[in-house]
């Protein structure tokens, strides 16, 4: 009897495997770059006018650069500041048409250094608040971001993540 159990066993076990390998298989198969739930293409950088700490312990602005610092991306070739708040997402690879979903992410430091904790320990005192993006202009080259805070004014945010899918 112990011997039925053990053989009946293993069997249910190799059956649930070949199942599991079958389902993967399809999945696979499947799951495309083409597929409606896979994103398209996805950014993470900094705005060159972000309230940022510098390698030296300063704290400050950086450059008058109009190019965004892309800490990582994917299907995205660029993204340009046009001004304050504003930002250009440049597409890798177009897409398909402009009728594309998008989220962002994006929160700015506004608050000054604080001299005393500057001079102790090099840091930075910040106040945090979330930033309210809309999209002003989407083509399949391109998404135009205008980052504000949620009172209305402009802002460069010191981090931004987005998502876009189709």
């Amino acid at each position: 009897m112990k011997r039925a159990r053990n053989m009946a066993a293993s069997s249910l076990v190799g059956a649930l495997a070949a199942l599991a390998r079958r389902v993967a298989r399809e999945i696979k198969a499947r799951i495309t770059a083409e597929h409606p739930g896979v994103v398209k293409a996805w950014v993470c950088f900094v705005s060159p006018q972000a309230f940022l700490p510098h390698k030296d312990g300063a704290c400050g602005r950086s450059s008058r650069a109009s190019a965004a610092v892309v800490r990582a991306s994917h299907n995205v070739k660029s993204v340009r500041r046009l001004g304050k708040g504003r930002y250009r997402v440049n597409f890798a690879r177009p897409l398909r048409d402009a009728h594309y979903g998008w989220l962002v992410s994006a929160h700015a430091h506004l608050g000054m250094p604080d001299a005393m904790t500057q001079m102790r320990t090099l840091a930075m005192a910040q106040i945090t608040t979330a930033v309210v993006t809309h999209a002003l202009t989407r083509t399949p080259q391109h998404l135009d971001l205008l980052c504000t805070t949620p009172c209305g004014a402009l802002v460069d945010p010191q981090e931004v993540h987005l998502l876009v899918m189709r």
